[in-house]
């Protein structure tokens, strides 16, 4: 279990960044790191429960030799040795963890990677390039990540809801998700939360952010 924040906009503050990664702190005990793009146009957030590669390598969030592409992950890339190989021809790998075989399966296949990944995962990828925010969630959804526009105007992800009050949003409650639970026992099963504004990335959805636009699927 890991913690994410991601922040996209045209610029992004990272005033507050770090605020909202230490309401995150009890997923990830081990690092605590942020990372802004040179454009200025994203930050990342990441508290790290080491489980592959526990060195000071596998620290996150994470990038490319390149300095194109820049990625955070919460959960496990199963079948990332599988992956490891097939990529191994284009990719120099500098650490053992399933987060670089992540960011080089990106680099070479962009969102079709999803359909080669096996795991528990939520995950963002900064295209420095393109400039450019995609995030994907597995099929179950056992990895959470929310979306939601801060009053600055950027698009925020976060593992928890909380985060994105840290951040500023509003805590505003959404009558109807509340009104459905209390009702008929319902929650997590649609594209609302409890609080207004703040909504779930779907089990087996990708999202892609540029220049203010947003894209679901």
């Amino acid at each position: 279990m890991c913690g994410i924040i991601s922040l996209a906009g045209n610029p992004v503050s990272t005033k507050s960044l770090s605020g909202a990664l230490d309401v995150l702190s009890h997923r990830g005990p081990d690092t605590h790191d942020v990372w802004k793009s040179p454009s200025g146009m994203c930050a990342m957030g990441h508290k790290r429960l080491s489980i592959i590669d526990l060195t000071e390598a596998g620290r996150q969030p994470m990038s490319d030799e390149a300095g194109r592409y820049h990625i955070a992950l919460n959960g496990e890339i199963y079948n990332y040795i599988e992956l490891r190989k097939e990529l191994k021809a284009n990719y120099k790998f500098k650490t053992s963890t399933d987060t670089e075989v992540l960011l080089a399966a990106y680099a070479k296949w962009g969102s079709s990677c999803l359909e080669k990944l096996i795991g528990m995962f939520a995950f963002v990828v900064w295209d420095e390039k393109s400039r450019t925010l995609f995030a994907g969630r597995d099929r179950f959804g056992v990895k959470p990540i929310y979306y939601t526009t801060l009053p600055g105007g950027e698009l925020a992800l976060v593992s928890e809801i909380k985060a994105a009050h840290t951040l500023g949003v509003a805590q505003e409650p959404d009558e109807t998700t509340w009104a459905g639970y209390l009702a008929y026992g319902l929650y997590e099963h649609s594209e609302r939360t409890f609080w207004k504004g703040i909504k779930p990335l779907m089990p087996g959805h990708a999202l892609l952010w540029k220049g203010g636009k947003l894209q679901i699927w």
